[in-house]
């Protein structure tokens, strides 16, 4: 038989295969017991988009009865998985051996593994990179490559990775497929007010993933799911699930801050997302065994045209399940994140919301474009306040607003790094 004879029945064979078992589990949905529909419908949805095809045809002769609602919303789970899957393909590992190979080269044969464009400046082109890797996420191999040589650092941009001269960051990393977490940094706060001593630990991570994932946003938070202590048995707070002090100031291109009584430096490229604090460390602590943190990866599937009336005045927005307030002045609107006593924060509006598709409509149906004018402090997302300026008079009867809802679906990724060392 030949080689594509071979492959052809192959393939036959897990179309078979896929096609008995839709069979078997489309006739548990008309199973007498609600647990065997229920347990069969999460079964059609494991199967994944494979199945969608298949589920789809289904779909057009199916009654509207149970069984026809059942097998739509496995159609609906799986369109929007496989919208997931185009935002965030599955992880392509790098197995490369460089011995000398010049840095250009080495880039190349790792981004076309990994089906991620990885890119040089012609000032390094040139340094011989010497590496062995064995299935490994291209993060990872990037940063080996990078701290072997000593002399190159990367970051990622525009979709790629960009390589450039510079010192590479060796500190505690976790990898998690595409996704990876770093410290970047530590700082140790002494204090001894009237003989009580004090030691406040801040933690600096930065959490990223690899360019062909196209994730929107990141956001991390204190613990893994499930709750308990971030590391080593501390209870450490992430800083943006802290109440924030009122002291703030900026002094040369830094914003300082107060978070739960310990000092917080936001330097450039720092955010208040990736910090977490412990205050009342145990004195002389110096290593941690293990940091757990986890972090949200937001991918964009699409978009919701939504309007609601505008009136002067604040309109709750809750009863209609819209994440804001919408507040209008005549001339200015002011989009506010609902505080929702009890539950987790909501996420920033920037997440949620198309910023530059909000428009105003008067009751003729004419638009009255309205510019965002939201500052927000160095490394803060504008999470909870918005404030468009409109060109032209919001005072009328029969006002509308139209924006656009981010339809997004969120990855949670949990990171363990090993032995991060705190001090000397």
């Amino acid at each position: 038989m030949t080689t594509s004879a071979i492959l052809l029945a192959l393939l036959l064979a897990v179309q078979d295969s896929l096609d008995e078992r839709l069979r078997g589990l489309l006739d548990l949905l008309c199973a007498d017991d609600i647990e065997t529909r229920e347990k069969a419908t999460k079964d059609l949805v494991a199967l994944g988009v494979e199945a969608l095809p298949r589920l789809e045809k289904i779909l057009e002769s199916a009654t509207d009865g149970e069984v026809g609602s059942r097998v739509k919303s496995v159609v609906e789970k799986l369109r929007r998985e496989a919208k997931v899957l185009r935002m965030a393909p599955p992880i392509r590992l790098v197995s490369i051996s460089a011995k000398d190979r010049p840095l250009k080269a080495f880039l190349e044969e790792a981004g076309r593994q990994a089906g991620v464009e990885c890119v040089c400046v012609d000032a390094v082109a040139d340094r011989p990179v010497t590496l062995e890797a064995k299935g490994e996420p291209l993060l990872k191999v990037l940063d080996r490559a990078c701290l072997a040589r000593g002399d190159v650092t990367f970051d990622i941009a525009e979709g790629k990775v960009r390589v450039a001269a510079g010192t590479h960051r060796n500190s505690p990393t976790a990898y998690v497929g595409a996704f990876r977490a770093r410290l970047k940094r530590v700082a140790v706060y002494e204090s001894n007010d009237f003989g009580d001593r004090r030691t406040d630990l801040v933690l600096y991570l930065h959490v990223d993933a690899q360019p062909d994932q196209k994730c929107c946003s990141v956001c991390a938070t204190s613990a893994p799911p499930g709750g308990g202590p971030a590391g080593g048995g501390l209870p450490f707070k992430a800083a943006s699930e802290s109440p924030l002090a009122t002291w703030m100031s900026e002094r040369s291109g830094r914003t300082v801050l107060l978070i739960d009584e310990v000092p917080v430096i936001l330097e450039e490229g720092d955010r208040i997302d990736g910090i977490y604090v412990l205050k009342g460390a145990p004195a002389g602590l110096k290593v941690l065994p293990s940091l757990r943190l986890r972090a949200l990866y937001r991918f964009a599937v699409g978009s919701v045209s939504t309007r609601v009336p505008l009136v002067t005045g604040k309109l709750s927005t809750e009863s209609g399940g819209l994440p804001f307030y919408i507040q209008n002045s005549g001339r200015h609107v002011f989009i506010t994140s609902l505080q929702r006593v009890g539950r987790e924060p909501s996420r920033p509006l920037e997440e949620l919301v198309e910023l530059d598709s909000f428009v105003v409509l008067d009751k003729e149906g004419k638009e009255i474009s309205l510019t965002n004018q939201t500052v927000a402090p160095p490394g803060f997302r504008p999470q909870f306040r918005y404030q468009l300026v409109a060109d032209g008079d919001l005072k009328g009867e029969g006002l509308t607003i139209r924006f656009n809802l981010v339809d997004a679906v969120e990855r949670d990724v949990e990171f363990e790094l090993k032995d991060v060392k705190l001090r000397d």
